[in-house]
């Protein structure tokens, strides 16, 4: 049992730099000196993290294996890694229909304590199937967008195929804008963005979007894009019954 500098966030909502345990590793784990990490918009969410509290934050976080297990064959010290939070058991009736989240074992792993620390302990289980080696082609801050692009793989998979289609996507935040880009690259004929702040639409268009409306304009602005027809795909963002209104109002 050792200890490390982490960022805590506390029940009050304030946030300070403490001492933290660090457990051993195990001989199937790994311990990461951790070098980037980002912020997930849930963790700015008070209600989401409210009843989580006391945590230390970041879920998305990049490191350098400083020890790793006996046992490891697939890593070792020095390498460059992506470490995923949680990771499933792969073998449950759950994780084999691919609703790895509902994993039994998802619920129990976890990264120790957490990204946004000075070094992590990465539990056995998401060493052998969720911790991912990086090539010197991606670097610390591009990394840190592996798991919610994973996110956005996973939405735009159980959308459907998007190629030859048009895809609307409201509320273009971090998380909007991949989904602008990933439905691109996936060959939708046209992506149409919404948002409230116009330097969220010109991003939009300048990755992507063919068009991007203010929210009072979206439904007419669908309409008019798509010859009246609509979008055939609509990711919907926002929390909001305003957004999920459009949604139902612009894909007919």
């Amino acid at each position: 049992m050792g200890v490390t500098r982490a960022a805590v966030y506390d029940r009050d909502g304030s946030i300070s730099i403490r001492d933290v345990d660090l457990p051993t590793m195990g001989d199937g784990g790994a311990r990461v000196r951790i070098t980037a990490c980002g912020i997930c918009p849930g963790e700015a969410m008070d209600w989401y993290v409210a009843s989580k509290a006391p945590f230390v934050l970041g879920h998305e976080p990049v490191g350098v294996i400083e020890a790793i297990g006996s046992s490891v064959e697939s890593f070792k010290k020095g390498d460059r890694v992506f470490i995923h939070h949680h990771a499933p058991c792969m073998r449950c009736k759950r994780c084999e229909r691919g609703d790895y989240v509902q994993c039994e074992t998802w619920r129990s792993v976890r990264l120790v304590p957490g990204g946004m620390s000075e070094r992590a302990v990465v539990q056995a289980q998401s060493v052998a199937v969720d911790m991912i080696a990086l090539p010197d082609s991606i670097d610390d801050d591009v990394a840190t967008f592996i798991e919610p692009l994973a996110t956005v793989v996973k939405s735009l998979d159980r959308a459907g195929d998007v190629r030859g289609r048009t895809v609307l996507v409201i509320g273009l935040g971090v998380m909007g804008l991949l989904h602008v880009m990933l439905a691109r690259q996936r060959g939708a004929v046209a992506v149409i963005g919404a948002d409230g702040v116009e330097s969220r639409r010109r991003r939009a268009r300048e990755i992507g979007a063919s068009r991007a409306f203010a929210p009072a304009d979206v439904i007419e602005g669908v309409k008019s894009s798509t010859g009246g027809d609509g979008a055939d795909i609509v990711i919907v963002g926002p929390g909001s019954i305003a957004a999920m209104d459009a949604a139902a109002s612009t894909n007919p």
